[in-house]
């Protein structure tokens, strides 16, 4: 995703940028950082599993599947089309998480869970979070366990959640991270913990700063 400075910030380190920001009167200029790395076997055999799932599911055709889909997460994303032959580990990155969040929102059976098909576990673990699925087997019977714990004396309904980590688990693997401990538990699974924004709290039902 492209970042947004002050032309200010820039005009005496680029000749040629503090020349067209100058001539232009640009206040503002779009910073990208251009991945050198290239897409790994491993990202290019998680996004096509994905697609190969999604293709079991819909039954539409694979060849079609791969380029709508491209096509819209650029369309989303702001994004030149890619092949996944030679693109950017980055640009995978950010696909893998587009078809999983798609798969999620939509129900899409995965052979596999989640967390062996993703490609950044923090931004699967708020998708898991967001559409209310496991994040270890990918149930939809979960419950939202913070990391954070409720201070004693505190009420949990009238606390404001956003900001504690939470992961999205379901009765059996939140009773398991109860009974091993936490670090354990993330030891084993390989899971993460984010922290809740104003969004997912939304979405869970739970209370948030209104004041911000």
């Amino acid at each position: 995703m492209p970042h947004i400075i002050s032309a200010n910030d820039i005009i005496s380190e680029d000749y040629g940028l503090a020349r067209e920001i100058i001539n232009t009167g640009a206040s503002l200029v779009e910073v990208r950082v251009i991945d050198p790395r290239k897409i790994s076997a491993d990202q290019r055999r998680k996004a096509r599993a994905i697609i190969g799932d999604i293709y079991e599911w819909s039954g539409q055709p694979a060849d079609y599947l791969h380029d709508f889909f491209k096509y819209d997460f650029c369309t989303k994303h702001d994004e030149d089309y890619f092949s996944l032959a030679n693109c950017s580990v980055t640009v995978a990155r950010h696909y893998i998480t587009y078809l999983i969040d798609f798969c999620l929102y939509h129900e899409v059976p995965l052979r596999k869970p989640v967390l062996e098909m993703c490609d950044d576990l923090e931004a699967a673990t708020y998708a898991c979070i967001a559409h209310r699925k496991c994040l270890v087997c990918g149930s939809k019977d979960c419950d939202m366990h913070h990391v954070d714990r409720v201070g004693m004396g505190l009420d949990r309904d009238e606390i404001s959640h956003e900001g504690m980590r939470g992961q999205p688990l379901c009765r059996e693997h939140h009773s398991e991270c109860h009974t091993i401990g936490q670090d354990d538990f993330d030891a084993k699974y390989h899971t993460v913990a984010i922290a809740l924004d104003r969004y997912l709290c939304m979405k869970l039902g739970l209370n948030y700063d209104k004041t911000g």
